[in-house]
């Protein structure tokens, strides 16, 4: 009962130790984004990107669907917390010991059977294997009476301040690029304009090719040529 009890406790711990685990990882991904979204805003001033919306919006998605996988992965194992509960919450080692013990000396995991375990009794009747699990039992219930003497919110999230102060910086950097004019949309903008305008040829010329070859229906004529050589113009205007 008292290793049961030991077990509950840890697992409230447990869900605090993810939770401030998770926040740490949430700060450091945010600093990613943030600074990928700052070297996206350079790009843009430095390059005509025109899927830079696209990858802006891809940026955080990535970033969360990252953060999601860190979270499950830093789900911390009863050990774990055993031994941060005690590194942390003033316990020595007492709880890992616990579990240690009740893990590998499971013969003594539950409650005693018609003893006391507050006294070892060194006489002519001493069991050296009685004696130790008289001791397990003891250590178990000390390290339950301190399990339950530790602050609740042991475990508090806390900033991660390095990834937070990145975060912040890149953050107040973005503002400004993405608010001032951008001289790459005016390059943007006529790129665009080209490719239409090619496109409308495009199609002109497809257009007069079908003509053509339409009109030189026999073998060798060359309307039929000049149409292949119209209808490969065209590809090359559209790419």
């Amino acid at each position: 009962p008292v290793l049961l009890e030991i077990r509950a406790d840890l697992a409230a711990h447990r869900r605090r130790l993810w939770l401030r685990r998770s926040v740490r990882r949430a700060w450091y991904v945010a600093a990613a984004v943030a600074v990928g979204l700052l070297l996206l805003a350079i790009a843009q001033r430095l390059l005509p990107l025109e899927q830079a919306p696209l990858v802006a919006l891809a940026i955080p998605v990535l970033g969360l669907l990252v953060l999601i996988v860190l979270v499950v992965r830093a789900r911390p194992t009863i050990g774990e917390t055993a031994l941060a509960v005690d590194a942390e919450g003033g316990a020595g080692d007492a709880v890992a010991s616990a579990l240690a013990f009740a893990s590998a000396i499971p013969a003594v995991a539950g409650p005693a059977v018609g003893a006391e375990d507050e006294t070892i009794a060194v006489d002519g009747t001493f069991d050296i294997a009685e004696a130790e699990a008289r001791f397990v039992r003891r250590q178990r219930r000390d390290a339950g009476a301190r399990l339950r003497a530790i602050d609740p919110g042991l475990f508090r999230p806390r900033v991660a301040r390095r990834p937070a102060l990145t975060a912040l910086i890149a953050a107040a950097l973005v503002l400004p690029a993405i608010l001032l004019p951008n001289p790459m949309d005016l390059v943007i903008a006529q790129n665009r304009e080209i490719r239409e305008e090619a496109e409308r040829q495009a199609e002109r010329i497809d257009e007069i090719a079908e003509d053509l070859e339409g009109k030189g229906a026999r073998p060798g004529d060359p309307r039929t040529d000049l149409a292949e050589e119209l209808r490969a113009l065209a590809e090359r205007l559209r790419d």
